[in-house]
Parts: C-alpha cells; structure tokens; sequence
C-alpha cells in the first residue's frame, strides 16, 4: 500500500504541477477578464490621479515614493518625463494592479479547485488501481502479503519463549506451593 500510494502521489503531484505552470502561462499570454470587479478597482486607482501629480510636484522633498491603495510606487524617475507618458505609464500601471488583484484571486481558487480535485481522484480512482498494480501483478499477489516479515517472525518466537518460561514458572510455582502446604499440615 504504501509503495502503491508513493507512486500515485508522485504522478499527481507531476501533473499538478504541470496544470499550474500551464495556468501561468495562460495568465502570461492573455490580459483578459470578465470579472466585475476589474473596472471598479480600476477607477478607484485611477482617481489617485491627483495624488500622483502632486508626488511629482513635491518629490523634491525628502519623499521618493507615492504610497497608494496598498502599493509603494518610486515616482522619482519620473520628473524628466513627458506628461504624456507619465499618463501613459500611470494608466498602465493602475491597469496591470487592478488586473493583478484579480490574477492572484483566480490562481487561489484555480489552485484550490485542482488540489481538490486530484485528491478526489487520487482517493477514488489513482490509489485502487495502483495497488492492484503493484501487490497483484507486479508484486506476487495475496501470497507475497500472507508471507511473515522477519520482523513479526522474530518477535513471534520471543513471545513463544516467554510463554514457554511462564508456564514453566507457573508449574514450579504450584509445585512449590504444594510443597508448602503439605508441610503446613
């Protein structure tokens, strides 16, 4: 059983693994959602606008970064720039954390969803199969199983010679007493 279930668990974890990379790969590729909620978080950063521009303006000052909704953004490079881009990259940016929000949400629950699901299947389905597998064909089937293990073999014949030297003990014990008594009447 437990080479069967080490053998099992090593295949499910392979491809577990295998299901993740392929999810990050299509995160990678794609920028696509239907959630709800992207649009909201979007213009809730993007109405920091103000803040932002005024970081700019102030970045003189001893303060390099512009912390905002949870993020720390280093807003020095950014003087020189046009105003253009920095729209541009600001817009970018709000864009790529309000869609990351929503990435790190669907690899939690994808995640959860196939760890679930390859448990279920390693219980119902990976495990009977396997050990099937490893005792009936490639193991020597039930006769392999009924054999002793020398370990058993070993503490089986201690307990026989213990049991052997009670009894022995036990009929010394009476005789002894036996003795005791007859010499008492």
């Amino acid at each position: 059983m437990k080479k069967a279930t080490q053998n099992v668990t090593g295949r499910m974890k392979i491809k577990f693994m295998e299901r993740v990379d392929e999810m990050i790969e299509m995160e990678k590729m794609t920028d696509y959602t239907c959630d709800p909620e992207f649009i909201p978080s979007y213009n809730k950063l993007m109405g920091n606008r103000d803040q932002f521009l005024n970081s700019l303006i102030f970045v003189f000052g001893s303060s390099q970064t512009l912390n905002m909704e949870g993020y720390s953004i280093n807003v020095k490079h950014l003087i020189d720039v046009s105003a253009n881009i920095r729209d541009q990259a600001f817009d970018l940016k709000m864009k790529m954390t309000a869609y990351w929000k929503i990435v790190l949400k669907r690899m939690v629950d994808y995640l959860a969803l196939q760890l679930r699901f390859f448990m279920q299947q390693l219980v119902n389905k990976e495990i009977e199969a396997e050990v099937v597998n490893v005792v009936m064909l490639n193991g020597g089937g039930i006769e392999k199983m009924l054999v002793e293990p020398p370990s058993v073999a070993k503490k089986r014949e201690r307990l026989q010679s213990s049991i052997s030297l009670l009894k022995e003990s036990k009929e010394i014990i009476e005789q002894v007493m036996e003795g005791i008594v007859v010499a008492s009447d």
